[in-house]
């Protein structure tokens, strides 16, 4: 009969051949990481085993590998759930938004009546999903944050049509583009009915829209507020529409405008909903964010502690100069 003699050397081989198993089947993924008690014996710490083996491959020591390993985890634990677009954070994701797309000039343009050296390009977001999904998602949380979801949505047509279908999908809402009195296709008929139609793109959705129907007029920005306020002017005397718009919905106002915008929209009978507005002194701060993170060959980013911390105080001085209109 063979006696079995179990000498350090050997408990520790035992050890170490139970080990390299162990990682085989969690590697292999035989047993389920679910099972009650396999599970938890099998797979233990083997992610973060993993990580720390991957670290120590890169030419870290154990100890520094193992540290790195925690840190990963923290940076894990404290973003996890933070780059969602919600209400409480959704001017800071918009700021930073805005700091991707934003150019600066050398001297001065024309851009929504004022000149300015910077320009935010928001039509160029549209073309990067990732991006575009966040910039419909603030703007969800400024529509739901003071109203409930409308019945229907009105846009200019020459403004941003790409987010506001996106929007419209979103919520599951028609979305009618209103024709500028200066567009070359727009209908110019007296005598015929139904030439209005043409005018209005998406009409055909809203058929069935009661005159107690929510509606809004909605674009990404405004500076003076013609393009919106010819939208709703239009919709309130067309006597083929029962609809009245209530309320317009805006991310930002593009420029410090000396235009006393509120009651612009007031005399209309609409309230005028936006995150800010940005001046020249702003809209260089953004851009430094901007800066900063190309200096280290990288965009701006909400994951990225500096760039919120810089957009969070860029939010605090809009605040404190009362250009600050969001509330959660």
């Amino acid at each position: 009969m063979c006696n079995l003699v179990f000498t350090p050397e050997a408990f520790v081989q035992w050890i170490l051949a139970f080990d390299t198993i162990r990682f085989a089947i969690a590697f292999l993924g035989i047993v389920p990481r679910g099972t009650k008690f396999l599970g938890r014996l099998i797979y233990g710490k083997y992610d973060e085993d993993l990580l720390a083996r991957s670290f120590v491959e890169l030419g870290y020591s154990a100890e520094e590998a193992r540290k790195r390993c925690r840190d990963f985890k923290e940076y894990i634990k404290k973003m996890k759930g933070t780059t969602t677009v919600t209400r409480e954070n959704a001017p800071t994701h918009l700021i930073l938004l805005l700091a991707k797309y934003i150019e600066k000039f050398s001297s001065p343009i024309v851009y929504g009546g004022d000149k300015s050296n910077y320009y935010i390009n928001t039509m160029e977001m549209l073309h990067d999903e990732n991006d575009s999904n966040i910039l419909r998602d603030i703007m969800i949380c400024l529509i739901s944050s003071e109203k409930d979801i409308p019945d229907a949505i009105f846009s200019p047509k020459t403004g941003n049509p790409l987010l506001i279908s996106k929007l419209a999908d979103a919520l599951r809402r028609p979305a009618i583009f209103v024709k500028d009195a200066r567009d070359k296709s727009r209908v110019q008929s007296e005598k015929e009915k139904n030439a209005w139609k043409i005018n209005y793109e998406g009409i055909s959705q809203i058929n069935n829209l009661e005159d107690d129907s929510k509606c809004i007029v909605a674009d990404c920005n405004i500076s003076g507020g013609t393009q919106i306020k010819n939208v709703i002017t239009e919709v309130h005397r067309e006597v083929n529409l029962k609809t009245k718009i209530s309320d317009a919905f805006v991310l930002f106002r593009v420029d410090n405008n000396r235009k006393d915008i509120e009651r612009i929209f007031k005399d209309l009978g609409v309230n005028l909903h936006r995150y800010f507005d940005l001046d020249e002194t702003r809209k260089k701060e953004i851009y430094k964010i901007k800066e900063l993170a190309e200096a280290e060959q990288r965009m701006p980013d909400y994951a990225n502690s500096k760039d919120m911390e810089s957009a969070q105080e860029i939010i605090g001085k809009l605040k404190k100069e009362k250009k600050y209109y969001y509330h959660v």
